[in-house]
């Protein structure tokens, strides 16, 4: 038999060919299943980190939540620290750990922490809440840390599909770090719906900030909520600052907001340093001893540019009484003493002895408001007051007296009246300690004989009047009402740091960032 060459060559041919086309379908594949693989690698790594930050932000979320619990309780929004160990089961348990977290300082702030998962198989998150304020008035900062499995069915460390094993060590973990602020509703410090008029000669109006050594004298003897970090209005306002910005040489500031929303302000020999602020089409009449601008302006007679305004627009809602109080006068309850032995302070005798945090409601005798003395030694002490109060009798009955490191809220429905010669005595003279929420029913506000209030008083369906009787008289903080009549021999300081008590919506994001 004779066989052809040609024939075999050409078959041997055809197998290697089929062997070469084989191998490169075969690396092909290969090369298609890495790349598979890389793809289903890509995908898993990024939907892994990809949920890590989302973690961490359910973490701020909750945080949020805890600290605008007291949202729509005026003068309450930042008393979420009250409760946040016992009912909403946060921990303060390791202060030097959770300040590491953020390079926090050991200064005025508690920092609240806790874990959770919203999913076990998934991850979990540790937030943490810094009580503190910083020197801007801000509200608490947050930290949330989201960390998330890699295996998302389980915390086993691998994952598989498709025929394909990926394994992982060290969980994915992401940080936000969110600086909160108060989103306020109010704009202004002396602040009337309805008109505003200033009577009489020596009245003056200016700013200055508790918070800020700058412009306050810092002091350390005084306490509230534990802490020392505050300072008062300044005995010498004129005094030099220190402070670096050229623009605020003086310990004075000039934000002293006049404002209405309505159409006047009358200011005929008061001294405002700041600004005066009517609704659209309103007037601001200025006498021949009147003055208002800034530092470097006042006493010059007159309106300095750019600070007489005409955009007021701000709409006051009514205050309306938290459920916690009582349906009826609690004040032989065990937080209140009722005179007798150990009521007696700095030579007065007391009638209502308050050492423990609470709500109480006093209606005063046959219901007819609070006209006795009051002592508080006590943080977070509420107190409503259906009938009102009025100090104007005897000194050693009509008098309210907190200590240092104690701070009292006051709901009134009827007239606050405390124009007597001692009135309110605020031992801490800082205005974050004591507030006065009038309801509906609150109509007349008066303040003066001599001495002083520092207070936050928001009271929309209020008439206030204020003024000295003879003596030169001092309003601290800030004051909110219907209408106002300043009278002669007075003066008003607004404390900037009061920017967190107002009428507000919550505490909201002002800074939301990743940070390592």
């Amino acid at each position: 038999m004779k066989i052809s060459l040609a024939s075999s060559s050409r078959r041997a041919g055809a197998l290697i060919l089929t062997l070469v086309i084989i191998g490169f379908v075969a690396l092909s594949l290969s090369t298609y299943f890495l790349l598979t693989q890389g793809e289903y690698f890509s995908v898993q790594r990024s939907q892994v980190w990809n949920s890590a930050i989302v973690m961490a932000e359910a973490g701020v979320e909750d945080a949020l939540m805890l600290i605008n619990k007291n949202q729509g309780q005026f003068g309450a929004l930042s008393t979420w620290t009250a409760t946040a160990l016992s009912a909403d089961h946060w921990d303060t348990d390791n202060q030097t750990l959770y300040q590491g977290v953020y390079n926090w300082a050991a200064t005025n702030g508690t920092i609240y922490h806790v874990r959770r998962s919203p999913d076990t198989n998934t991850g979990y998150y540790d937030v943490y809440v810094n009580s503190g304020l910083s020197g801007t008035n801000n509200g608490p900062a947050i930290v949330s840390i989201g960390t998330v499995y890699w295996n998302i069915a389980g915390p086993g460390g691998g994952s598989s599909s498709n025929g394909f094993t990926v394994s992982y060590t060290g969980n994915p973990v992401r940080k936000i770090f969110v600086q909160t602020k108060l989103d306020g509703l109010v704009k202004g410090n002396l602040s009337a719906i309805s008109s505003v008029n200033f009577n009489g000669n020596n009245v003056t109006l200016d700013s200055f900030d508790s918070g800020d050594a700058y412009h306050s004298d810092w002091q350390t003897s005084m306490t509230y909520h534990g802490t020392n970090f505050y300072g008062t209005y300044p005995i010498n306002p004129a005094a030099a600052s220190g402070d670096p910005d050229p623009t605020e040489p003086y310990k004075r500031k000039d934000n002293a907001y006049v404002t209405t929303d309505g159409s006047l302000v009358d200011n005929q020999n008061a001294d405002l340093y700041g600004y005066a602020n009517t609704g659209p089409g309103g007037s601001v009449t200025v006498g021949p001893s009147g003055s208002i601008g800034d530092v470097n302006w006042v006493p010059t007679q007159g309106a300095q540019a750019g600070h007489v305004l005409n955009d007021m627009n701000v709409i006051y809602p009514s205050v309306v009484l938290p459920t916690n109080f009582p349906s009826s006068d609690n004040s032989g309850s065990t937080g209140i003493k009722l005179g007798g032995s150990g009521t007696s302070y700095n030579g007065i005798s007391f009638r209502y002895w308050i050492t423990n945090s609470g709500y109480y409601r006093i209606d005063g005798n046959g219901g007819g408001g609070l006209k006795d003395s009051v002592y508080v030694h006590a943080a977070n002490v509420f107190l409503y007051l259906p009938y009102g109060l009025t100090y104007k009798g005897n000194p050693q009955n009509c008098t309210m007296y907190l200590d240092t490191n104690s701070d009292a809220t006051i709901y009134t429905d009827s007239q606050f009246d405390t124009s007597g010669s001692t009135g309110i005595n605020t031992v801490s003279q800082y205005a974050p300690s004591f507030a006065v929420f009038g309801l509906p029913g609150c109509t007349s506000i008066a303040i003066g004989g001599s001495g002083n209030i520092v207070a936050y008083v928001y009271a929309p369906q209020a008439f206030l009047q204020m003024g000295g009787s003879g003596g030169a008289y001092a309003a601290v903080g800030a004051f909110i009402v219907n209408n106002i009549q300043l009278n002669g021999n007075m003066s008003f300081h607004y404390d900037e740091a009061l920017k967190l008590l107002g009428p507000s919506r919550g505490y909201i994001p002002a800074v939301w960032q990743e940070v390592p």
